[in-house]
């Protein structure tokens, strides 16, 4: 675990560990697992946009990391 205690959650590209790499070269992932219930969905415009997850009995998978 890091110094901190707390792990990470990583999904949509960040599920990608080469681009992750590149964003955070110290981020290790120490497992995988899925959020149930939940969607993973995006938005905002040109000018920013930011990701979440809604409840929509959907499945969002994800890493956790350190």
């Amino acid at each position: 675990m890091n110094m901190t205690g707390r792990r990470y959650i990583a999904y949509g590209s960040n599920l990608n560990r080469a681009q992750m790499a590149l964003r955070c070269s110290d981020a290790k992932v120490v497992g995988t697992g899925e959020i149930k219930d939940y969607e993973l969905l995006f938005r905002g415009n040109r000018g920013g946009s930011y990701g979440g997850a809604e409840k929509r009995g959907e499945c969002t998978g994800v890493n956790l990391g350190d």
